[in-house]
């Protein structure tokens, strides 16, 4: 399953769910036309499906930082591990409101970045 969000300050929250117990899956979203200025992301997965957190181990299964996703000629590439869960936050270079279009591969304009 996937969402995806745009919260108030301009940045991108897409959640992604890879339900297959024994494999990987990569999604790949097209954002042609959109200025990334960074990729944040957070993985929640386990190494069996009956692991779980109890009082006497609460850190079986918890967030953790994920780097498996890459951009790369205007397209996410996101490779999640099975029985997973990642949410991605993406800031975007926008120019007078509007994502910044490439010309011959080189961004024009004045930018301003999103904190």
């Amino acid at each position: 399953g996937a969402t995806a969000s745009k919260a108030q300050d301009g940045a991108v929250h897409i959640s992604l769910s890879n339900v297959d117990l024994e494999n990987s899956n990569e999604v790949t979203v097209d954002l042609s036309g959109l200025g990334m200025k960074s990729i944040a992301g957070r993985i929640l997965t386990c190494k069996a499906i009956t692991d779980k957190n109890t009082f006497e181990q609460p850190d079986v299964v918890k967030p953790a930082d994920f780097k498996g996703a890459k951009l790369k000629n205007g397209k996410l590439a996101v490779k999640m591990p099975p029985m997973s869960i990642v949410a991605l936050e993406l800031r975007l270079i926008l120019y007078e409101g509007l994502p910044v279009r490439m010309c011959n591969g080189v961004r024009t304009g004045r930018f301003v970045f999103l904190k």
